[in-house]
């Protein structure tokens, strides 16, 4: 199974929330690597400052989109009529959909 971490997911980290680190440190053991994407670690960092936040992206794997990729979710944006990348991107699983969870 897959976990995809939102903006939330890494903003609770960064501020310590005991809950989303228990569970992180319980996917690792279990050898399942958790995903995001390259725009929401964008959205959420700010500066190299965030101890929190960088140490729970070493555990993760960072997604950037492919030229495809990036081209269907512009295509969702427009369908959508919304220009809101993050927030697409965090319902849109950069993981095949046989391995989404």
């Amino acid at each position: 199974m897959t976990f995809v971490y939102d903006a939330g997911v890494l903003i609770a980290a960064d501020r310590h929330d005991r809950a989303v680190w228990a569970d992180h440190r319980a996917r690792l053991e279990l050898g399942t690597v958790p995903v995001t994407t390259a725009p929401i670690v964008a959205q959420v960092s700010r500066s190299g400052r965030q101890a929190q936040l960088r140490r729970l992206l070493r555990g993760c794997d960072i997604v950037a989109f492919t030229p495809a990729q990036a081209h269907a979710v512009g295509a969702l944006l427009g369908a959508a009529g919304s220009a809101d990348v993050v927030d697409l991107t965090s319902s849109w699983s950069p993981v095949p959909p046989a391995q989404a969870c």
